[in-house]
């Protein structure tokens, strides 16, 4: 009986040294100035029993620009991006958002214009686009829809700015003109691959 209490004791006792030795997670605020007056960035660096405090990133970071408006939020796992990441533009609206898995993006990918239509959405796995991708002009007008397979990329469908479809299913034309709507390339696809390309150059006088 003598025996089991002083066992429970000594458990007891090296319990308690093990609570008061446990090591939290150290929030960190990095600052633009000397003064700290202005935030740069502000998040946890990762820490533990055993390998105590260190100077890896670990869960949400938010990062300000010199004005101390917001510009990007990120998640980290141990110092590596994991998780959503936001960025956002100088007035506060959304950017780009996408996710990630121990460094490499993965999940769904969409960017915006600054007037808040967006701009491309798609998905990446393990770090490659994959399946379809569209993307919009600033007016919220489609442009295009490209698939992605093996890396090769297949324009689908095309649309100029007037949303007349010059690529269908893969086969069609576009056109790279200059701000003077002057055509100075001109590519044709056949089930969804580039074909050929001409060049037509304005004449200057």
């Amino acid at each position: 009986m003598r025996i089991t209490i002083t066992l429970l004791m000594l458990l007891l006792s090296v319990t308690s040294i093990f609570a008061q030795k446990r090591v939290k997670p150290r929030l960190q605020t990095n600052y633009y100035n000397f003064s700290k007056t202005q935030p740069e960035s502000r998040g946890y660096f990762y820490a533990d029993d055993f390998t105590g405090e260190t100077t890896l990133k670990h869960g949400k970071w938010t990062y300000w620009n010199k004005k101390g408006v917001l510009v990007e939020i990120r998640n980290y796992q141990k110092g590596t991006l994991n998780g959503e990441v936001i960025s956002y533009y100088f007035n506060g609206n959304i950017k780009n958002l996408g996710y990630f898995k121990m460094g490499v993006q993965d999940s769904i990918s969409k960017v915006w214009y600054l007037n808040r239509q967006v701009k491309t959405e798609g998905a990446y796995k393990m770090g490659r686009k994959v399946d379809v991708w569209n993307t919009y002009y600033i007016t919220g007008y489609h442009e295009k829809e490209e698939t992605y397979e093996d890396s090769i990329v297949f324009l689908q469908n095309y649309w100029t700015i007037d949303s007349t479809q010059t690529v269908k299913n893969g086969n069609g034309e576009t056109y790279l003109a200059f701000s003077n709507n002057v055509i100075n390339e001109k590519y044709t696809y056949k089930d969804g691959l580039e074909n050929s390309l001409s060049r037509m150059y304005m004449d200057y006088i």
